[in-house]
């Protein structure tokens, strides 16, 4: 989220551990992994300032999705969905 715009290699860290923590809930329950969504509201108002995108709040969760992200790295989707599942 910084004005210099490099790549966050901690997220694919992340992605992991919570894939890990979803399969560790059991067999019986559901869980989800969204992608393009601000953790933080400072963070949505971040991204809103620095790629001058509106962000849509649903359930406390504020959406700025990834087209911005895609744009900047010269990515289609099927690359942001490799990359991701590489690192897993």
């Amino acid at each position: 989220m910084s004005p210099k715009r490099k790549l966050n290699n901690k997220l694919y860290i992340e992605i992991i551990q919570t894939i890990c923590g979803i399969a560790n809930i059991g067999p019986e329950e559901d869980g989800f992994l969204f992608i393009g969504v601000a953790d933080k509201l400072s963070d949505a108002e971040t991204i809103k300032k620095i790629d001058k995108i509106d962000y849509k709040t649903v359930n406390d969760r504020h959406i700025v999705g990834i087209d911005r992200e895609l744009k900047i790295l010269g990515w289609t989707l099927d690359d942001y969905v490799n990359k991701i599942l590489g690192e897993i």
